[in-house]
């Protein structure tokens, strides 16, 4: 009797992890459609609003002097301002172009991975995730975002460079750069991209190893 209620709540157990699997794969097929959705909104948007001349950029603060800061202060030593925020309107400049191409393929990269998201929890729901396209999404989501690290500083660089030159804003004057601001957000992407490299491989051995035991049946 009581081997027979233990069965039964092992299986009772085992059907509401199910439940419960499924549910979550779903609800991560939901969310990832709406970010899809989200993305490209937010994309064509960037792109009307920055063609129109209305651009937002973020640029690292120029260097500043200790000198600076201890005439405020004689007890101040140093001081290290982060970023600014500078928001222009009106600006003509074949920058821009270049501004919202990279912001768009920004946001369709985006939109590309987690529709490669869905897919793997389509995959995850119908109780078969691995196969070759899940091993090359992982490749290449991995390329992208590691590539795309590494890249984007002096690509951002160059057309923040470009706009601020022809909206008539001196460098030499300004409390910024036309560098590019390196965050938690580039070394959070650059770790994702890491980690989705040994994604790919640990899919690849997957796969074989699947392979190889459909051949043996």
């Amino acid at each position: 009797m009581t081997a027979a209620l233990s069965d039964v709540s092992t299986a009772v157990a085992r059907r509401g992890a199910a439940t419960a699997r499924k549910a979550g794969l779903i609800t991560s097929m939901v969310l990832s459609g709406l970010i899809i959705l989200l993305c490209v909104g937010v994309g064509i948007a960037h792109t009307v609003f920055t063609l129109q001349g209305e651009v937002e950029l973020l640029l690292p603060a120029a260097p500043v002097s200790d000198g600076t800061w201890s005439e405020l202060s004689p007890k101040i030593t140093s001081g290290t301002p982060e970023s600014f925020i500078l928001t222009l309107e009106g600006v003509e400049s074949e920058g821009l172009a270049q501004y919202a191409a990279l912001m768009g393929v920004g946001f369709a990269a985006i939109a590309l991975f987690f529709a490669f998201v869905y897919y793997l929890c389509h995959r995850l729901y119908r109780g078969k995730p691995f196969g070759r396209l899940m091993t090359v999404g992982f490749a290449v989501s991995s390329a992208v975002m590691i590539i795309g690290t590494v890249a984007l500083p002096s690509a951002w660089t160059n057309i923040n460079e470009r706009i601020l030159v022809d909206a008539g804003i001196s460098l030499a004057d300004a409390p910024f750069t036309a560098g590019y601001v390196l965050g938690a957000g580039d070394a959070l992407t650059l770790a994702l991209g890491i980690f989705l490299a040994l994604l790919a491989a640990a899919f690849h051995i997957g796969s074989r190893l699947q392979r190889d035991g459909e051949g043996l049946v």
